[in-house]
């Protein structure tokens, strides 16, 4: 009898837990997709990344161009990996005439794993100070002479100098360098190099002209005939 009492364990054993898997509520267990390789270090690769976001890893090793900054809305997340790869993230390197040329702005999530972040310089001549007010008018020249014994009054006197020209603005503060990170971002940097990423403030306004000189004195008025 035990020998038959095991053969019946042994054959319903499979059938035990057959219903233990096919058991209703039972959690499924929820499978995480592998990041999307991107096969072309090519900024139009990097560009479609970015504007779809998801989680990404480079197979491929090379130097990317960005020639201009990315945006990285609120509620979008963003994961690029480079790992085992030699990949550079480059800006323009060149000092720049509008608002910026960070890597990115950042208000959703971004994580950068083994890159290499270099180039990006925000600020420059985009945020140059206002310039000075001009000069005030000098004052007038002082009046000429009075003529003696019916002689033609004197010359009057030159205008006063032009007063000095207004002090330049201050120059704006600059924002960013790499990344400029909004209230709602959220940035981790794993293994990242960031170099060469400047933020540059603004050059102080050019002084104001200086005032125009002040006009002449009248001339004195002729002497009387004796």
């Amino acid at each position: 009898m035990p020998a038959v009492l095991d053969r019946i364990r042994l054959l319903t054993a499979p059938l035990v837990t057959l219903a233990l898997a096919l058991a209703p509520g039972a959690p499924a267990q929820a499978m995480t997709p592998p990041p999307t390789p991107i096969t072309s270090c090519t900024t139009a690769a990097l560009d479609a990344a970015v504007a779809a976001g998801g989680d990404y890893v480079f197979a491929c090793d090379g130097t990317i161009p960005v020639p201009a900054a990315y945006e990285l809305p609120a509620g979008r997340s963003l994961v690029l990996d480079g790992a085992g790869r030699n990949v550079t993230l480059i800006g323009p390197s060149i000092w720049v005439t509008e608002t910026g040329r960070g890597f990115m702005t950042v208000a959703g999530t971004l994580v950068l794993k083994h890159l290499r972040v270099t180039g990006f310089q925000v600020g420059g001549f985009a945020f140059e100070g206002v310039a000075g007010a001009p000069g005030r008018p000098g004052a007038d020249g002082r009046p000429g002479t009075a003529g003696t014994n019916g002689a033609a009054g004197g010359a009057g006197g030159p205008g006063g100098d032009g007063g000095v020209g207004g002090s330049g603005g201050a120059g704006r503060s600059a924002r960013g360098g790499a990344l400029t990170i909004a209230p709602s971002g959220r940035v981790t940097l794993d293994h990242v190099s960031l170099d060469a990423n400047v933020a540059l403030a603004g050059v102080a306004g050019v002084g104001g002209p200086g005032g125009g000189g002040g006009t002449g004195g009248p001339g004195g008025s002729g002497g009387h005939a004796q």
